[in-house]
């Protein structure tokens, strides 16, 4: 099993990557496979 988590923030604001980690750490049990953060997929530059 797996499990995905996110934040979208609609004015651009910066994402705490804290809170992305702890939110990973709470699904952990979901899976074996390990766990990664992507910052963004779309640049918006």
């Amino acid at each position: 099993m797996c499990g995905i988590v996110g934040i979208y923030k609609l004015d651009n604001s910066t994402v705490d990557k804290n809170v992305l980690s702890v939110m990973t750490d709470v699904i952990e049990h979901r899976g074996a496979d390990g766990a990664m953060i992507l910052d963004s997929i779309y640049s918006t530059n």
